[in-house]
């Protein structure tokens, strides 16, 4: 597969906006989305359910393969912000 992904299940990042929060994060096309937090995602679908659930937090993780290498990011969610 173009990606050299092998069979695991997630979502898979096709492109990305070079002034977007993805690529803030280091996320790169190919890169394989598997899961927001303790949430597995397997679908586009399910990956806007787990970041939607996700923006009360102050932050989340972000958890993704890239040529087989499992890592995480840690988002910063300064929508979260609790105002004084």
């Amino acid at each position: 597969d173009k990606f050299k992904l092998g069979k695991a299940d997630g979502v898979v990042v096709t492109a990305i906006d070079e002034s977007g929060p993805l690529a803030e994060y280091g996320l790169r096309p190919g890169d394989l989305i598997v899961g927001v937090d303790k949430t597995d995602v397997k679908t586009p679908s399910q990956l806007g359910e787990a970041l939607r659930d996700a923006r009360s937090s102050e932050r989340f993780t972000l958890r993704y393969i890239r040529v087989g290498e499992k890592l995480s990011a840690v988002v910063l969610n300064p929508g979260s912000a609790k105002k004084p």
